[in-house]
């Protein structure tokens, strides 16, 4: 795995380097969409998308959520005031052109809020019964028609906020790059009605972009956008590599970990320590405690009795727990070789090697000579 990591690793820094060192913006978005492209087709890579996505919808849960039910506010007002108008069969040119307005352009709760007022407003005084009048308040003047726009525009504000430091706004900055360039006109309308509005919005600017540096269009935002999308590809690349070495270091670790401490050597000693705790060949660092083996205690209760002194009558069972069962945690989980460590005396079961109880303190002080050397 650690291999892999490393082509991916060295594959995207040669992607990358191309990109960033190129010279002409026309070719510097050309090798750009190389460099998505890579990421698009790398499992690992898709993988580090998913979590800057995941981020991202985590960021607008809120938004959508306060989004939605200041529309619902909204809608209901805006009956209020439909039915105002058909009721006192109020006809006026210019609310006609604003329902007109509202009708057409009233997806955008804000702007449907500016209207909604506007158009209140316009209706004669005597018609409007004293509704949406109980405030001078400024919040209530602006937001009467909807108590939860306003926690809708400071969760808007708060995501600008975090557009500063999240790095799945830079994603979405270069990610639809790719897109813009092979997509045909068909394509491309169906892949922006598939958008969310956010997305959209990344979307029209990304295409903005291309038209300029292409020269298609002539603007006068083409250098800061530009900018805009080198600083988030020199962000993105390094967070991708950062998150590479963790995912490289996490694999070294589990390794590690797989490795059995006991691996090639037989068993020479079992201790008991306090609260049933047992120790393998005086590793006090890696212990089997009863509840890894609950189903087992039977027999370990046996050993138990044996480091007493006790005479154990002879089990079959328990010694092929001890002297072959591959399940038994000195074996399973330490890894040590399977060891004969009991046999039948008689009627007895007698150890073959040594079995004792250990105390906390002799455990510690073993580790303290152990940590000076």
């Amino acid at each position: 795995m650690n291999s892999q990591i490393n082509d991916v690793i060295n594959l995207l820094e040669k992607f990358y380097l191309a990109t960033i060192n190129t010279k002409e913006d026309r070719y510097y978005l050309i090798n750009l969409v190389d460099y998505i492209s890579f990421i698009n087709e790398s499992s690992l890579l898709v993988k580090i998308v998913k979590d800057i996505e995941k981020q991202k919808n985590e960021n607008y849960k809120s938004y959508y959520q306060l989004e939605l039910k200041a529309k619902k506010e909204l809608d209901a007002s805006k009956k209020i005031i439909y039915n105002i108008i058909k009721k006192d069969n109020i006809n006026d040119a210019k609310i006609n052109e604003l329902v007109r307005r509202i009708e057409a352009w009233g997806d955008d709760i804000s702007t449907l809020n500016f209207d909604l007022d506007t158009l209140f407003n316009n209706i004669p005084e005597e018609y409007r019964r004293g509704l949406y009048n109980q405030s001078n308040n400024i919040d209530y003047k602006n937001y009467k028609f909807s108590k939860t726009l306003k926690l809708f525009h400071n969760e808007k504000q708060k995501i600008e906020d975090l557009k500063l430091t999240e790095f799945w706004h830079c994603w979405y900055r270069i990610k639809y790059i790719p897109a813009i360039f092979k997509l045909d006109n068909a394509e491309y309308n169906l892949s922006f009605d598939n958008l969310s509005e956010e997305e959209q919005q990344y979307f029209v600017e990304t295409q903005m972009l291309r038209r300029e540096v292409l020269k298609e269009i002539s603007g006068g935002v083409n250098d800061k956008c530009l900018s805009d999308c080198k600083n988030s590809l020199i962000r993105l690349h390094n967070h991708f590599v950062s998150k590479l070495r963790d995912i490289e270091l996490s694999e070294d670790v589990n390794k590690k970990e797989k490795i059995k401490v006991g691996a090639g050597k037989e068993v020479n000693i079992i201790e008991i320590g306090e609260y049933g705790k047992i120790y393998i060949n005086r590793d006090y660092n890696n212990l089997i405690e009863p509840r890894d083996s609950s189903h087992d205690n039977k027999y370990w209760k046996k050993i138990c009795d044996i480091a007493e002194g006790e005479d154990v009558i002879y089990d079959l069972g328990t010694k092929k727990y001890f002297n072959s069962n591959k399940t038994n945690p000195i074996y399973n989980t330490l890894g040590y070789e399977k060891t004969k460590i009991l046999e039948k005396k008689g009627d007895y079961m007698k150890a073959i090697i040594e079995i004792k109880n250990i105390t906390n303190k002799k455990i510690n002080r073993s580790k303290g000579q152990r940590d000076k050397k």
